[in-house]
């Protein structure tokens, strides 16, 4: 029992030394994943393009691009007000062509569109809630709440929420989105 107890202080005390010296580094450090997975998936959609799998006249094509570059142009360390501004955009895309088109057309175009639709609503999902560690923990909260609770309960708790953090309430029912429309696509595949 002793060697337990030594082993699990010996790995919290190494945690807490690891975090210590990372979490000054950690904005700089989510900040360049967040621009390295978000090229990568440029490079990808290029990529496509160049194989012929897509079109770059689709409306999946230009929503995925525009998309991909306005949250390139703004990846790194942002306030989640900053990262919500991002996400409305996004939207404010979708809705000029609508989302049901973009969904149409991702599922005309194969598999490869379809994986990198659901990489990039992914993405989005963790930009949302990685910022801030309060709006991660609610988002965990929101996600254990829908499934183990009950639809009333989740919204009282989402109301109290509006009113006490607003900024952080929106970002997780706009993580929450981007999770479903993650779902959505992944479900062309079967």
């Amino acid at each position: 029992m002793i060697p337990i107890v030594v082993g699990l202080a010996t790995a919290a005390i190494g945690l807490l030394l690891a975090m210590s010296v990372l979490e000054r580094r950690s904005p700089r450090l989510r900040a360049t994943e967040q621009a390295y997975r978000l090229h990568e998936l440029r490079d990808r959609l290029q990529l496509l393009a160049i194989q012929r799998d897509t079109d770059i006249r689709s409306v999946s094509y230009s929503f995925m691009m525009s998309s991909l570059n306005l949250a390139i142009r703004n990846a790194g360390i942002m306030s989640l007000s900053q990262v919500l501004e991002i996400s409305r955009a996004v939207k404010r895309n979708a809705d000029d062509i609508t989302f049901e088109q973009i969904f149409n057309d991702v599922k005309q175009r194969g598999a490869a569109i379809q994986k990198l639709y659901e990489d990039f609503f992914q993405i989005l999902t963790l930009m949302l809630i990685s910022n801030d560690h309060l709006t991660s923990i609610m988002f965990m909260l929101a996600k254990l709440g829908a499934r183990a609770f009950n639809r009333v309960i989740v919204r009282t708790v989402t109301s109290i929420g509006k009113v006490l953090l607003p900024e952080r309430t929106e970002a997780v029912y706009e993580a929450r989105q981007y999770q479903r429309w993650t779902r959505r696509v992944h479900a062309l595949s079967y």
